[in-house]
């Protein structure tokens, strides 16, 4: 009986700052989202260091729904990975994921961002009478077909 008393005292000494450490560790995975310009590594290596501490908190999550949770948090460069993830019901570890994030990472650096040109039509781009806003707005057309037709 005395093992049991002991555990009973030791819940009521530290059984708060259990509870307020798991709801800290929570709330950091809840807020946790990579930056466009942060490597994938060191934010999936933090993820999965605050699932180890909610685990041994007594509150293991499961490698299916962390590697949701790590997909969810990466940035939108990663969304074709996560869609190809979950089309092949992949069932990999958190640390398997993250080797193949690291090499989806290569290939996502490499993609040249893409630049919308957009064109507006002014309002008062056609004025009645003369041939000058006329012939302006047919060259500001033709422009803006040349830059729209420019390999992407």
């Amino acid at each position: 009986m005395e093992a049991y008393n002991i555990i009973i005292q030791l819940k009521a000494m530290f059984g708060k700052a259990v509870r307020v450490e798991r709801f800290e560790t929570v709330t950091a995975i809840l807020e946790s989202r990579q930056k466009d310009d942060e490597p994938v590594g060191p934010h999936v290596l933090r993820m999965i260091r605050l699932f180890e501490n909610l685990e041994g908190l007594g509150v293991p999550l499961g490698n299916e729904l962390a590697s949701d949770i790590i997909l969810y948090t990466l940035h939108k460069g990663y969304a074709n990975f996560a869609v190809n993830y979950h089309m092949n019901i992949m069932d990999k570890t958190v640390h398997e994921l993250l080797r193949m994030l690291k090499t989806a990472e290569k290939s996502i650096k490499g993609e040249p961002k893409k630049n919308v040109l957009m064109v507006q039509k002014k309002k008062n781009a056609f004025k009645k009478g003369g041939n000058k806003n006329k012939k302006k707005a047919s060259g500001s057309k033709v422009l803006a077909k040349q830059l729209l037709s420019l390999p992407g």
